[in-house]
């Protein structure tokens, strides 16, 4: 987090939860401050799974209610950039998925 503080053009962490996320975006700004920086100089974006979750990674989910409720409550962080994978080597499931976000999510979360 220090070196991202001191030196990164940004920081994007993998399959956070929104809460981990809000913590680890505390301490970002902490560093950034230590270091004379600003928020603006290090934005915040977050890679996530359309998939269901795990013990060991939170991810969007599959139904566009929860990938909504999901990506609105990154949103109210103040995530710049939401990346966003399909979670398949199947060309058509991952053509699928990503028309499914075009079509209901992203109407819904702007």
């Amino acid at each position: 987090m220090r070196r991202a503080a001191r030196l990164g053009d940004g920081w994007q962490p993998l399959g956070l939860t929104p809460e981990a996320l809000q913590q680890g975006i505390a301490t970002l700004r902490e560093e950034l401050q230590a270091c004379g920086r600003t928020d603006a100089q290090v934005p915040v974006s977050i890679a996530m799974s359309l998939a269901p979750a795990t013990p060991r990674r939170f991810a969007l989910g599959i139904e566009p209610a929860e990938i909504i409720r999901n990506a609105t409550a990154f949103a109210k962080l103040g995530v710049a950039t939401l990346v966003i994978s399909a979670n398949t080597s199947d060309p058509a499931e991952a053509r699928a998925a990503m028309q499914m976000v075009a079509r209901e999510v992203l109407p819904a979360t702007g």
